[in-house]
Parts: structure tokens; sequence; C-alpha cells
């Protein structure tokens, strides 16, 4: 510890001068230690408001991050302010003048509807525990120097300059407002938007679309115009179910764009147009990218939009921003543990990690769940249909995604970049085989003529490529069963256990069942045999691959073809979990004596199960059950649903046929070397075939994916570790710059200070009667007569946005402080002597820089150069 000296100006330049060593002292204290471990521990299970005013210790550590912990008790306010959106007119959080409570609305008021999601984000954690490390360490400093000024003086300074900032964020997005570039864009779009009538006259004006995605914080690049216009023309109930408004990271962003611009399609845009609307979309335009102008911050854009001293007030924002966010930490965290990341679970088990690596491509940790990152990077074809499709439709429709997955798919396998480019390769070899390109060219010939379920299977070969385009094997779905459920009906197919039980017919239906309503008119679109097309070209270029029958691969793929496919194989077996299910089904099955044991075994049985193309979650043990023992007992329904798979399904009676001996010999066969050899073989072979399906499904939405990406070292790597970290940074700081830009936009008064808000704040107020000289009492008397005795006082807050005169002032309240608390000749005190000898021996001189060299013995100089009456200020008015 650097103990004070009892002088608290001195006390004061000592600790800032020796901020780093003090604050690290400060960590290591048990009493912040401990609560920083508490917090970091409990938060995540606050799930709601009542949860976190229940519990002091958490609710100590949020309110003292935003100065407010003098405030625990008062219950009533704090639920009354957190139940309500600390943005809306006339909540409390906008009534209360001290603005710190807004700031604590506004990190947890979500837990009033989102269960905790936001309160327990790392980037909220840190946020807040980097404000209680600035406010518990300013109290610190103050208690062991024994000084209460010192911590107001600290206090002082930090709220002057988190105004400073937005002061700062405000005259710089003035200037780029000024900008001749920025005013031909506002321009361009306010005379466009007047003709804009419906939907394609926006789509197909790249300027006036680029400008509105821009506005609402959607990068042009990463969206066709296509798709906004599919967006904004699809009815309610498809917006319902439409992924980029569903479960996409950016889904808020893009239900606020088709808010805006929904209108087109309803009402011409008449709404649109109002100058309230198009204001408002303007405004937002000007600040996202003022904001990645800001965070981006090349020197030469900043030179021009912002003038020569632009780069010096982007970094001053820049390294408040990071002490203010916590941000400093989490990447300090990255830093020190991403070495230790060898597998994906290492990454998505760690929030901390997995937030600064999602945070580096502009993805919400808290939008996509770990499960999802999971699937993403390691393409596990037996996680749960609802993972499997968001992530393919994350891969297909946000270009962050697949960047993403570039740089940290390598965890999945021995090199996702290669891998994904070793299978778009082989795939486009495929592409060309000739049966492959004689299939499908037949297919896209003579689709056209058929017009019924008859037609469709009358031609054998329109129905091999049919089937396979939904992973069906032509050789175990009988034609009498294609027939079934394409030409019944719909309440028919909706109670049908082959359509219930197995995803691939009931979306084999829903392709070709038009044949039995529309003859074929709606199977019979472009995008339709497109998909149809495509299905076949991957289902059956994964099933040669899973098969890999050394004739076939040599003749479709050339002599390096086995190679390749045998690297795929064992990254896909090394990483995708694959094995760790055959040795749970090699151990396990042991123990299967019994239908009922192989039921209530669901390691084994989901290996079973998909060695025979069979879901687990769409056959229930029950009906696993009646297929193995046929019991006449058994509910009707379960009955029907058995009776059905091995009427119709070739896989449901090979699976029968492989364990029906359960009932006899109480698990001698399926016991045998050869039989748990064969369904392992046939599992692993489905679930690579699958993996492979899923990754050319990817590659197609995501071409990219098959390019070397930027990041192209391990992800240890130092240049792979500051790329991700220098990202994370850029795009945390983007936001913060935005929120700054829209607070003075929305009001200027928030960046500035203003004598009744100096007033409003106890410690503000004692900071600036004690460096004026007033005394305490003043602020005893009413307001008004506080603003006048400050004016008469020479008192302008506007001057404190000057970081000088910031400087001098708190200087003054700290000198003024001395001189109350020192001898009778203050200017002596302060120099340490009575007789004005100013002796080299005397350390008070040492410390300020005299007599021993200038503090060339270690000791800190202490600059005074306020206390001339050559300054704004003088201490002995």
């Amino acid at each position: 510890m650097v103990d004070g000296v009892g002088l608290p100006i001195v006390d004061y330049q000592i600790a800032v001068q020796n901020q780093a060593q003090l604050l690290t002292q400060f960590q290591k204290t048990p009493s912040f230690s401990q609560s920083v471990a508490y917090y970091q521990a409990n938060i995540g299970n606050v799930h709601s408001v009542d949860d976190l005013l229940n519990n002091r210790k958490l609710l100590t550590v949020a309110l003292s991050a935003f100065q407010l912990e003098g405030s625990i008790g008062e219950t009533g306010l704090l639920r009354k302010l957190l139940s309500q959106d600390p943005n809306a007119k006339g909540s409390l959080a906008q009534q209360l003048i001290d603005p710190r409570f807004r700031k604590f609305a506004a990190a947890f008021s979500s837990l009033r509807d989102d269960g905790g999601a936001s309160a327990s984000s790392p980037a909220n954690v840190n946020s807040v525990l980097a404000g209680f490390q600035t406010n518990e360490y300013q109290k610190w400093i103050s208690t062991n120097d024994n000084d209460p000024s010192l911590r107001q003086a600290l206090f002082f300074q930090q709220t002057v300059e988190d105004t400073i900032d937005i002061s700062n964020s405000g005259k710089l997005f003035n200037q780029f407002q000024q900008q001749q570039s920025t005013l031909q864009a506002v321009s361009a779009f306010r005379t466009g938007i007047a003709n804009v009538t419906n939907v394609g006259q926006l789509t197909s004006n790249p300027q006036l679309l680029d400008f509105a995605l821009t506005a609402f914080k959607i990068d042009p690049a990463s969206v066709s115009s296509s798709t906004i216009a599919k967006l904004l023309t699809e009815g309610t109930t498809a917006q319902q179910s439409d992924p980029l408004l569903t479960t996409d990271p950016r889904a808020a962003q893009f239900n606020l764009f088709v808010q805006a611009f929904g209108t087109l399609n309803a009402d011409g845009g008449s709404q649109l147009r109002t100058a309230g609307v198009v204001d408002a979309i303007v405004s937002s335009y000007q600040t996202n990218v003022f904001a990645q102008t800001v965070a981006t911050n090349d020197p030469v854009t900043t030179t021009v939009d912002f003038g020569a001293n632009g780069g010096d007030t982007i970094n001053t924002l820049l390294g408040d921003f990071r002490q203010s966010s916590g941000i400093g930490q989490a990447i300090s965290f990255y830093q020190n543990n991403i070495g230790n990341v060898t597998s994906v679970n290492d990454l998505v088990n760690n929030p901390q990690l997995l937030n600064v690596a999602l945070g580096a491509f502009n993805i919400d940790s808290t939008k996509v769940s770990p499960d999802v990152v999971r699937q993403l990077l390691t393409n596990d074809p037996s996680a749960s249909a609802a993972t499997k499709a968001q992530a393919t439709s994350l891969l297909q429709n946000d270009p962050d995604v697949a960047r993403f997955v570039q740089a940290f798919g390598s965890l999945g396998s021995s090199g996702a970049g290669s891998e994904y480019s070793s299978i778009n390769s082989l795939y486009q070899q495929f592409q060309l085989v000739p049966a492959v390109q004689n299939a499908t060219s037949n297919f896209e010939a003579k689709i056209g003529g058929i017009t019924s379920v008859a037609g469709l299977i009358a031609d054998p070969t329109l129905l091999n490529v049919a089937l396979t385009a939904f992973n069906l094997d032509p050789t175990k779905v009988p034609s009498s069963t294609v027939q079934q459920i394409l030409t019944e009906s719909p309440a028919a197919q909706a109670i049908d256990p082959l359509l219930t039980q197995d995803q691939r017919l009931a979306n084999f239906v829903q392709a070709f069942g038009s044949l039995n309503t529309d003859g074929g008119k709606e199977l019979n679109t472009q995008s339709s045999i497109s998909a149809v097309v495509a299905g076949y070209q991957q289902n059956l270029f994964a099933q040669t691959l899973a098969t890999n029958d050394p004739t076939t691969i040599r003749n479709d793929f050339g002599a390096l073809g086995a190679v390749t496919i045998g690297n795929l194989r064992n990254s896909f077996n090394s990483a995708s979990g694959v094995t760790e299910a055959v040795a749970q089904y090699q151990a396990n099955i042991a123990n299967v004596t019994s239908p009922q044991s192989l039921v209530n075994n669901p390691q084994v049985l989901n290996v079973a199960l998909q060695a025979f193309n069979l879901d687990p979650t769409k056959v229930s043990p029950a009906v696993v059950q009646q297929l193995l023992v046929n019991d006449p007992t058994a509910p009707a329904s379960v009955q029907a649903q058995a009776n059905a798979l091995l009427l119709n399904s070739t896989d449901a009676a090979n699976f029968v046929a492989a364990f029906s001996s359960l009932t006899t010999d109480g698990g001698t066969q399926a016991n045998k070397p050869n039989s748990i050899a064969a369904i392992t073989a046939a599992f692993t072979a489905n679930q690579f075939a699958q993996s492979i399906s899923a990754k050319v499904q990817e590659l197609s939405a995501a071409p990219s994916l098959a390019t070397a990406t930027a990041i192209t070292a391990p992800i240890s790597a130092a240049s792979s570790v500051s790329a991700i970290t220098t990202a994370y940074q850029a795009n945390q700081f983007r936001q913060s710059i935005a929120t700054q830009a829209q607070e003075f936009t929305a009001n200027a008064a928030n960046g500035a200070i203003s004598t009744i808000q100096v007033l409003g704040n106890p410690t503000l107020s004692a900071v600036t009667l004690g460096a004026l000289g007033l005394p305490a009492q003043t602020g005893a008397l009413d307001p008004s007569q506080q603003e006048q005795i400050l004016a008469n006082a020479g008192f302008d807050p506007s001057k404190l946005t000057d970081p000088t005169f910031l400087k001098q002032f708190i200087n003054q309240f700290l000198a003024n402080v001395s001189l109350q608390n020192g001898s009778s000749d203050p200017l002596l005190a302060l120099f340490g002597g009575g007789n004005g000898s100013g002796s080299s021996s005397d350390p008070s001189l040492a410390l300020f820089g005299g007599g021993g060299g200038g503090g060339g013995d270690g000791t800190i100089p202490i600059d005074l150069s306020f206390l001339t009456n050559g300054g704004n200020l003088n201490i002995l008015a």
C-alpha cells in the first residue's frame, strides 16, 4: 500500500499516479474478491426482480456498481424501478433526477421479462463488476488514507469524465452529420423514399435499401434484396416462423425493420413516409454509421471526418469505455484461458470465453444457445431436430455465423476450413459424375409432365430421385407406401404413424403431395424442382461417401478420393461423439437380455434404432417394445403404430430381424461380435452420411466456408487471439458509441453538466461547494437559492467538461480541504515547513518534486501549477 501523507491534495495525486499498483492491491482484499466471486457464481440464479432484491449480497454489488449502495433498504423504490421499461416515457427511471438510478434500471430491468438472461450475460456481469470495482476502490482509498475528501474527488472526476465522454461523442457526432458524404446519403434517402410506394421499388434501389438496412443495424452485405422482399410481403403467419424474425441473433433488428417498412405492403408506404418515421430512420442511420466509423478508427477517415485531434478524442473514449464496461477484464480472461481450449465443449461450456468468441463476430451470446454453437462447430447428427434446424438456418442467413464457424471450426475437426474445402471439392466432382447428371437432367426434363401420384410411381427413375432427395432409400420404400401417404386425406396424414414417426416421409409428402391436390402445379415451380435436385445430389453424395465402396470411390473421385474420405471419416469420428456412442453400446449391450431391458437402456436403444435409420425421438420405447413382442394387450394406438411400421418400413422390419431374438435367447444373438460390429458400423455410417449431407447444405448456404478464413492460425496463436479480441473490443465499443450518440441526440443536456444536476447529487454538491469555499450549510437552502449563490461565486458548470479546468477544480477542492484541516499558515502547511527555507531535507518538498532532485529518488512529483494566481481558479478566494 502506498500510504497517504495526510494532505488531501497530495493523497489524491498519489492515488491517481499509482492507480495501477493500488488497484492490484485492492483486488486482492478479501471483501472485494469474495464479493466478486459470489456475484459471478450466483447471478445466474437470479430469474426475477424479487430474486435480486431478496439476495442482499448480490444486490449490494449491483447497487454499488452504480454508487447506489445507500439505497439498499429502499426495496419499494427499487422494485418499481426494475418493473418498468427505463426508456419508457413516464417511467420512474425517467422521473428520477439522479441518472444513477436510470443506469441501474437499464442494467437490471430486463429481469421483468427475460428470466435473467441479460443480467447474467458475461457482458453485463463484466460491466457491473467494473462499476463495483471502481466504487469500492474509491472507498478503499479514502478509508486507507482516512480522508473522505479523497473519495469525493475521485467520484467527482469520474462522474464529470463520463459526461465529458458523452459531450465528446456528441461533438464528434455533430461533425459527422455535417460531412458531405453523410449529407448526400441523407438527402438521397429523403428524396428517394418520398417516391416509394411498394416493396419492389425499395428492393430494386440498392442505395435506398442499403440506407434502410443500415438504419436498423443490418449489414446490407449480409442479406439479399430477394430475402428482404420476402420478409416484407409474406403474411403474418409466415413471419411468425421466419428464422430471420424468430431464431436469428438479429431477429430484433429485422422485426423493427419489418415494422417500419412493412407498411409498403399494407398502405403503399403512407405511414412510412411521414416526417416522424423518416426522421427516425435518418437519425438511426447516422448514429450507426457514426459508431462504426469511430470504432474502426481508421487514421485517414478519422482525420477527414473529425479533424487532427479526432483520433486522440476517440482513443480517450476507448480508454474510458474499457475501464467502465469491464471489457478489459473480458479480453484479459480470453487471452489467459483460450490456450486451454482444445475441444468444442471446452469453448461452449465457458460462458466468458464464448461471449468474446461470438462477440468478435457480432453475435449476441444471449441469443444463440451453447447447444446451437456446439452444433455449428460439430455438426452432430444426433442433435435435436430443433437445434440442427436453427444451426442450419443461421448458416444460411447470417454471414457472421459462417465467419465464426470458419474461425473456430477447427475445434470440431482436424481443421474445419480444410474439411469444408475437401467436402466442397469432392461434391463438385460428384455433381459431374455422368450417372448423377443423367438422373438430375432426366428429373428436370420429365417432372413437369407428371400430374398425378400414379404418374410419379410409374416412372422408377423419377421416383428414385424424389425419394433420395429426402434421404429415403428407394429400395426400402414400396410404391404402395408412396401411393398411400400421397393420396390419403390431410386428416389421415396427420395421424398416419409412418408420417408421425419418420420425418423424412413427412417432408416427402409436403413436397410431392401437390400431385394429389393441384396436379403438381406447386411441385413444378422452379424453386421446388431445384430443391429436390439439390436434396438428391446432397444425400446421394453423402451416402456414397458413407458406403465408401472402393470401386465407386475410385470411379467418382479418382485415386486420391479414398484418402480424402478417410481423413473426413477420421475427423468425424474424433469430433462428433459417435465413437463414444459406439463404445457405450459395446459396453452395455451385454446388459440387454430382453426387449424391456433394451428400451430401458437409452444409450443402447439410440444406437440400435439409428443403425436402421429410425429416429429415437419419433419412435417411442413403447412402440419399440411392441415391435419386438407383439403384445395384444398393448394400447391400440401403440399397436397401430408398430403394425404400420412393420407393414410399410423395411428399416423397421430389419430392426425387428436384428433384435427379435431378445424374446427367446436372452440376448445371445445381439451380443455376438458380428452382430455388434454390424450394428455399430451401420450406426456410424448413417451418422457420417447425415453429417456430410448437412455440411453440403451449409456450403450451399455459405460458400465462404470452403475458402480461406482471415484467422488461419490455431485459435490459441497470438495472431488469432489478437484478431478475436480486437474485433470483440471494436464491436462492443461501437455499441457504446452508438448509445452515447443516441443519448446526446435525444437530449443534448446529457452531454453537459448543469448546476441543478450538481446540486442533486450529495457528492457532486460537496465537492463543488468545497472548491468554491462555500460552507456546507449552503446545501440546506432552497435549490433556487443555491443556484444563485453558485452563480455569484462564478461557478460555470459548462467549464467542467474541459479536462484542464476539471483538474484545477478538483485540486482547488482538495486544497481548500487541506486549508480547513491544516495549520494557521496554510501555504506553509502545504509545503511542510514553518521557516520558509524550503530545505531539501524536508520530505514534503520531495513529494512536490523540490529539494532532492525533482523526484529522481523514486518519489512522486506533484503538479502544483493550480496554486498560482495565473490559473482560472483562486484557492485563496
